[in-house]
């Protein structure tokens, strides 16, 4: 933590326990829950996938199932579209 912002917490009589809010912090608190990584390379992905085997938030995801981010972005116009074209029809 920042010299002036001890001083600031010392004058206000705050004492909230500190947070390493950096990105190592956040990687050792999800370390510590037993959370898997964020990001890692593909050989350090196989590595971790063999000793501690797939997590469930990563077995969700079907391997064919990828979906073009072209794709994706048509749906969610046309979906945005709907709703104003039914209204348009109703007059």
């Amino acid at each position: 933590m920042a010299r002036k912002q001890d001083l600031i917490d010392e004058l206000l009589g705050e004492s909230e326990p500190i947070i390493d809010r950096s990105l190592r912090g956040q990687a050792l608190r999800r370390a510590d829950q037993g959370k898997p990584p964020r990001t890692m390379t593909a050989w350090e992905w196989e590595a971790y996938y063999r000793e501690h085997g797939q997590p469930e938030s990563h077995a969700n995801v079907a391997a064919g199932a990828r979906v073009r981010w072209l794709q994706r972005l048509r749906a969610w116009t046309r979906q945005r579209r709907l709703p104003a074209a039914t209204s348009q029809e109703d007059k």
